[in-house]
């Protein structure tokens, strides 16, 4: 029984008897030609799997009869009397060996002549193309396949064919013919019995073992029809997922239009509202009864202005014939003035003629006097002279006195005109020497009359005109001067500017613009908003903050040109506001939005507002409710003529930095401001991830109370990490639960909320190629801290095993880990800020911003959530390089983080080792440490890409790129080694 136990364990070994080889071969002759050529192939490799089995079971056969061969020749050598038995299985074996590997042989050459056959076939089919050489090589290499297994065959029968001559002549001896002379017949005959029911039992199982073979077979085939249609499925998952996300995409569209649906019905509600209200308290009575008395009051007014009217048409055509009257008479003067000076200037010349003669007759009298001294004769003659001096004398004062007269005539006419009384030329010249006082005229004298009459004479004209004027103008102008005081009046209530969006932010800031000296209008779509704005305001020094219930009175409030600051949530509610306003805007106007925008929406709506003539500004605003209330930090960008509408306004609204000016400058063009604004905030969640790490560090390991920390965090704060977020995280320690016991910050729900600014800052990092690690660490953990329900299980799943949110207990000197955290903490944070640096000089270089980031740094130190002590080295930083490639090679800097990284490692191995996630310390000494490397494993991750996807190389010692067959040099190199 020990053979028949023995022969079972090898046919189990073995596939199936010869009864599959026959099936087989039915199979492929007859439904090869209906299938396609990849089935047959597929077909093939299967059979050639089979044929490979095959001969592994031969192979173990044959070494268990070459076993029986020797243990068969030891019975003989020995006359065992189980010599007969031993025998008959040694032949069955055998046998059985040699059906086998004749069988095998039979199918080996059928398969040869089949991919002889497809193979022709295949050389028909010239269309398959590139195809058609892949299946070529695949049947070469299963001919091949088979040609190996065909030699094995042969070995295996040719080692079979030995088998059967041992056989032969072990049992033709003398001693196994005497030993079956000596055995019992009747013994031999039962032992045949059951030797042929063993050999039947064993046929029995090589059945079973045939079946089996065939059910694998299937099995393989079914398995190669759920691969494909896994592969089929596969492409209808990745098909659904791109309908999933269009669906999304299609879903916030949709969103986005209910925002804007919603908020229009609520605009409408609020209108049928003010309408109804409107109606309910005034009847059509008492309409009816107003609209009759304006009508009379109207009516009263238009006859007093027909009136007014009439007596001013009377009167102008009374002043116009005055004025005709005055300019004749005008005419008359001006003739007569000139006769006068004619005769003035001959007069002149005639006394000139004469005072010469006198002059001669002197010389000649004082000569007569002289001789008269000498000769009585002469003085005789003397006497003559003398009569006729006399004569000439009188000649000379009746001259003298005419020209009195025309002086004083030239006197008259001026002061005639001067007092606007008409002018009597006759009357005029009745002037005698006995009317004026009698004086020698001089040629001065003439030139001052001269001088006298023609400057008043353009002074006549005016004054004539001048009075004309004053006569008319308290009558014609008076309502003139009534309706410009009216309007002058009106425009004295109009204010500097409007805020549209009273939520905390709004509030706040138009309570910051008002204590400034900035009157301000305010208006919400909610009303309620602005009644509680102008309470505040009223209760905070009555500051000049003026509320509307409605856009167009909210917009007609406000002086011309007219600047409105937006703050309302981003996205479509910033563009229902816009379009809510516009429509009461005039050209040159300018609306300014402060919320926390997608930069890109701001650069599209700022293009939509020019083609309406109307101004655009983004202005980021930090600070958040205290600083709006108090002075934020701002960051306006866009129009330039915009900011120079409001930069009187914010350069006193903004905080105020001692020596360094007000927190606001203008950014630049474009969408910038809100830009810089969003990586504001990025920095500003890993600066918050940053402090939290350092918290639990310290309370989880240091086991340090509230009261420590507090103190701690407070000492922080003056020193090199004093911030306003490290302020803040002092003082909320401090703060106890008021609706128990404890501490209120261990109250609170560890579920970070966000708003999308950390999320835009990380997209805008991948888009641009800038590694913020930093900050994507800290947006990862706000997403893995909304998982809290799926904390909590994971927590009890791993406690259930042993492991605790803290690992292992670990003793710490506490002095020396908060020394260690402080380091650790500013070198991470210094990280921090020099990611977000580098990011907004990459977009400043893709737009051609031409941002400043020394000038950042600067209104970043005031206001703002992320303001810092450090800002104010940061932005000498850049004063000293505007090319700085990194904040951490500045030479201040590098020195300092070279100093601290030893405590940095310290913490971040501590916290490892405690179970402790610390993202941010890590990613961010992670980006230290990649950094500042000459040479990173890069080269194996590119030398990969090349390998699968021919991507190119570059080399360290030769310019250029390069690529390799990495594939086939790999394949060479395994070959060589064989």
């Amino acid at each position: 029984m020990d053979a028949a136990t023995n022969y079972d364990a090898v046919s189990l070994h073995s596939d199936g008897p010869h009864s599959y080889f026959n099936r087989s071969c039915v199979s492929v002759n007859t439904s090869r030609d209906s299938k396609s050529t990849g089935e047959i192939i597929t077909r093939f490799e299967f059979d050639i799997a089979c044929v490979s089995k095959k001969l592994t079971n031969l192979n173990f056969l044959s070494m268990h009869v070459e076993i029986k061969e020797s243990d068969f020749e030891a019975f003989v050598s020995d006359m065992d009397p189980d010599l007969v038995t031993k025998t008959l299985e040694y032949a069955l074996l055998s046998g059985f060996l040699d059906s086998e590997v004749k069988l095998l042989e039979a199918y080996i050459s059928d398969l040869q002549i089949e991919i002889v056959k497809v193979m022709e076939s295949l050389f028909s089919r010239k269309h398959f193309g590139e195809s058609l050489t892949g299946m070529l090589d695949m049947l070469c290499d299963s001919e091949e396949s088979l040609e190996q297994s065909l030699e094995q065959v042969l070995e295996i029968k040719a080692q079979s064919a030995n088998f059967e001559k041992n056989l032969l002549r072990l049992s033709g001896g003398e001693d196994y013919t005497e030993s079956l002379n000596n055995i019992d017949q009747v013994e031999l005959n039962d032992k045949m019995k059951i030797n042929m029911q063993i050999a039947e039992h064993q046929r029995h199982v090589l059945r079973m073992l045939d079946k089996y073979l065939e059910g694998e077979i299937d099995l393989e085939k079914r398995v190669s029809e759920l691969t494909q249609i896994e592969s089929t499925l596969t492409m209808r998952l990745r098909l659904l997922e791109q309908e999933v996300v269009y669906v999304e995409e299609e879903a916030e569209m949709t969103l986005e239009k209910f925002y804007e649906t919603d908020h229009t019905s609520e605009l409408l509600m609020e209108t049928s509202k003010a309408l109804v209200n409107k109606i309910q308290t005034e009847s059509m009575e008492d309409r009816c009864i107003l609209l009759s008395e304006s009508n009379a009051d109207l009516k009263k007014e238009l006859n007093l202005v027909k009136g007014k009217v009439k007596m001013l048409e009377t009167y102008l055509h009374q002043m116009k014939e005055t004025k005709k009257a005055t300019i004749r008479n005008i005419n008359h003067c001006s003739k007569f003035i000139l006769d006068l000076v004619m005769q003035m200037t001959l007069e002149r010349e005639r006394l000139q003629e004469q005072i010469f003669s006198l002059k001669q007759e002197n010389k000649i009298f004082i000569n007569h006097l002289k001789k008269t001294d000498e000769d009585p004769a002469v003085k005789d003659s003397y006497g003559d002279k003398a009569s006729s001096n006399d004569d000439f004398t009188t000649e000379r004062t009746q001259a003298l006195s005419s020209n009195s007269e025309v002086a004083y005539l030239l006197l008259a006419v001026l002061l005639s005109l001067s007092n606007g009384i008409g002018f009597n030329a006759e009357k005029s010249c009745n002037v005698t020497a006995r009317d004026i006082d009698a004086r020698q005229l001089k040629t001065k004298d003439i030139l001052l009359s001269l001088f006298i009459l023609i400057i008043p004479l353009f002074g006549v004209l005016l004054y004539q005109l001048q009075r004309l004027h004053f006569i008319i103008f308290p009558i014609w102008i008076s309502d003139l001067f009534i309706f410009r005081r009216i309007d002058m009046a009106d425009q004295q209530k109009l204010t500097r500017i409007g805020l549209a969006g009273l939520a905390v932010m709004g509030q706040n800031l138009a309570l910051n613009i008002a204590e400034k000296g900035f009157p301000i209008s305010v208006y919400n779509r909610s009303t309620s908003k602005v009644d509680e704005t102008v309470e505040r305001a009223e209760k905070e020094g009555n500051l000049p903050v003026f509320g509307f219930h409605d856009p167009e009175s909210f917009v007609n409030s406000i002086q011309k040109p007219r600047v409105i600051i937006m703050l309302v949530k981003a996205g479509a509610p910033v563009d229902q506001t816009i379009k809510t306003l516009s429509q009461y805007m005039e050209k040159g106007d300018c609306i300014i939005d402060g919320g926390n925008e997608w930069y890109e929406n701001t650069e599209r709506r700022e293009k939509a507002m020019a083609e309406l003539g109307l101004l655009y500004l983004g202005m980021g605003v930090s600070g958040g409710e205290e600083g709006a209330r108090n002075g934020p930090s701002m960051m306006p960008g866009g129009s330039i003529e915009a900011y120079k509408y409001i930069e009187d306004i914010v350069l006193k609204v903004a905080a105020q930095v001692p020596d360094s000016g007000p927190c606001v400058t203008y950014i630049g063009e474009g969408g910038s401001g809100n830009f810089v604004k969003m990586v504001h905030n990025g920095i500003e969640y890993g600066d918050m991830q940053l402090i939290s790490e350092a918290y639990d560090v310290l309370r989880s390991v240091g086991k340090l109370s509230n009261e420590e920390l507090h103190e701690v965090f407070s000492e922080w704060n003056k020193g090199e990490l004093q911030s306003f977020l490290i302020e803040i995280t002092a003082d909320i320690f401090g703060i106890k639960d008021d609706k128990g016991d404890g501490y209120l910050v261990d109250k609170v729900l560890d579920k970070t909320g966000m708003k999308g600014t950390g999320k835009w800052t990380v997209q805008q990092a991948a888009d641009l190629s800038i590694a913020a690690p930093t900050i994507a660490a800290s947006l990862d953990s706000r997403f893995l801290s909304g998982l809290k329900d799926e904390r909590v299980e994971a927590a009890k799943v791993f406690k259930s095993g042993g492991f605790d949110d803290i690992l292992a207990d670990q003793q710490v000197d506490k002095e020396k880990l908060i020394n260690d955290v402080r380091q650790a903490l500013y070198a991470a944070k210094i990280c921090s800020y020099a990611q977000g640096m580098n990011l907004i000089r990459a977009k400043s270089n893709e737009k051609g911003w031409n941002l400043k980031l020394g000038e950042l740094a600067r209104i970043w130190k005031g206001g703002c959530i992320i303001r810092a002590i450090f800002l104010d080295r940061i932005k000498q930083a850049y004063d000293r390089n505007p090319e700085l490639a990194n904040l951490l090679v500045d030479p201040e800097f590098a020195k300092e983080m070279v100093e601290r990284q030893s405590a940095w490692r310290r913490v971040v191995c501590l916290a490892i080792n405690s179970g402790i996630s610390t993202p941010g310390m890590s990613s961010s000494l992670a980006y230290f440490d990649t950094y500042r490397r000459e040479r990173l494993p890069a080269n194996l991750v590119q030398a990969q890409r090349d390998y699968f996807g021919a991507h190119t190389y570059e080399r360290t010692d030769v310019p250029g790129s390069f690529h390799t067959e990495w594939f086939k040099l790999a394949k060479q190199a395994n070959t060589s080694s064989l």
